[in-house]
């Protein structure tokens, strides 16, 4: 199934403890000494979110993506922190422009792009894992960019599809590896970063069928495949190897209603 992903923005957060971090372009005051009032405003900002997620764009989650991605504070938040941080900024960008945001709406039809357009299993993850979906969108706007760089465009069930789905897997897989290292400290495992990313790639497929599934489901395999082989990797080394794979037939496409291997 070939969709897009949303967009991510962000507000104060409060979580259990009393500190003041500096992000990029903002004091986030976290606040909890009164936690009955810190619930009172979790429940506030999560309403808020549900209320604006249809709204929501890839570019608004990339926005917080690029925003937190160097951010040490960010880093060494836990999963849940992190969540209730990437709900915060999603409500706070939303109504910081006053619904006077840009849309993306239908820039690409392959890959998650907007909440609106995502099916129900990747709402549901949205909505679960906010701080992963800014990952997944901005790895899906990125390769995305790269399919069109390569290709010069960006095909349906061909081999520029191939590419774009597993070079999204394998960026995907590579984020949630490196969100390991510099979010709790602990040893990254490869495997925990290959099945948050086969978590999103396979909800993307929810009601897709027939060969067009069988040949995304196979080249997001490949892609996740790679990045595990070589992680970490730099980001211009994995497109290379992604790209190479292709080339040499290592991933599937469509012809003449036949799966195949991928050929340039």
């Amino acid at each position: 199934m070939k969709k897009v992903l949303v967009s991510f923005v962000c507000l104060n957060l409060i979580l259990s403890s009393t500190a003041i971090a500096k992000t990029e372009d903002i004091d986030i005051v976290i606040n909890v000494n009164n936690s009955r009032f810190a619930n009172l405003q979790k429940e506030s900002i999560d309403d808020e979110f549900i209320r604006i997620l249809d709204n929501l764009t890839q570019d608004d989650f990339v926005k917080v993506y690029e925003q937190v991605i160097d951010d040490n504070y960010y880093s060494s938040l836990t999963k849940q922190e992190k969540d209730n941080f990437a709900v915060a900024k999603l409500v706070e960008n939303y109504n910081h422009v006053n619904n006077e945001m840009i849309s993306t709406y239908g820039v690409s039809r392959y890959l998650p792009d907007s909440y609106a357009r995502l099916n129900e299993e990747e709402k549901k993850l949205v909505r679960l894992n906010p701080s992963e979906a800014l990952a997944v969108y901005a790895a899906s706007k990125d390769a995305t960019n790269e399919t069109l760089r390569r290709f010069k465009r960006n095909g349906e069930d061909d081999v520029s599809d191939a590419f774009r789905h597993a070079f999204w897997n394998a960026h995907m897989t590579t984020i949630f590896y490196v969100d390991q290292i510099t979010g709790n400290g602990s040893r990254p495992s490869t495997a925990i970063a290959s099945r948050i990313a086969e978590k999103w790639a396979t909800a993307h497929e929810q009601g897709a069928t027939g060969l067009p599934r069988t040949m995304d489901l196979y080249n997001n395999n490949l892609g996740r495949s790679i990045a595990v082989s070589n992680l970490p990797v730099k980001y211009d080394i994995l497109s290379n190897k992604v790209y190479n794979s292709i080339e040499t037939g290592k991933g599937k496409m469509i012809v003449n209603n036949k799966l195949v291997a991928t050929k340039l």
